[in-house]
């Protein structure tokens, strides 16, 4: 099991990947989704949901974090295909970050929380390395075979 934790001074949203969902699945789109649990604390909020995630989401989170941390400007985004969770960090001149988050859980009840978390960019490193330790730990599988690249 691996944790992301999205930290800022107002709250924390914490990401538990817990494992493939269907780990021995052949069909290459079946077999790249994950079982996670969320975790958002937001004052006066707080909740978790569980949430399938794609380990192409994590790939391309975590690409993006590496631009934003290598050039301290722009932004780096997670946005899941079922829309569960939408997460953009945005980089200010002064190295402030502003992530803009919403969940949103989609069952016989809908219900989204949105909210917006203030970082700064020491933050930054120790993420994307929680990140990429993600998609070393469950790789975008590419092939019919195990799974495997």
């Amino acid at each position: 099991m691996k944790t992301i934790n999205i930290v800022g001074e107002n709250g924390k949203l914490t990401i538990e990947i817990n494992r493939y969902e269907r780990s021995t699945s052949k069909d290459v789109d079946d077999a790249n989704w994950l079982n996670c649990t969320v975790y958002i604390d937001v004052p006066p909020f707080s909740g978790r949901y569980d949430a399938s995630f794609s380990t192409r989401d994590f790939l391309t989170f975590g690409q993006e974090l590496g631009v934003l941390s290598d050039h301290l400007s722009g932004q780096a985004t997670f946005e899941t295909d079922e829309g569960a969770l939408r997460l953009r960090l945005v980089m200010g001149t002064r190295g402030e970050m502003m992530i803009e988050g919403e969940a949103e859980i989609r069952a016989s009840a809908r219900a989204a929380l949105k909210f917006t978390l203030q970082a700064d960019q020491s933050y930054l490193a120790e993420l994307r390395r929680s990140v990429m330790a993600v998609s070393t730990e469950f790789p975008v599988r590419t092939s019919r075979g195990d799974g495997r690249r």
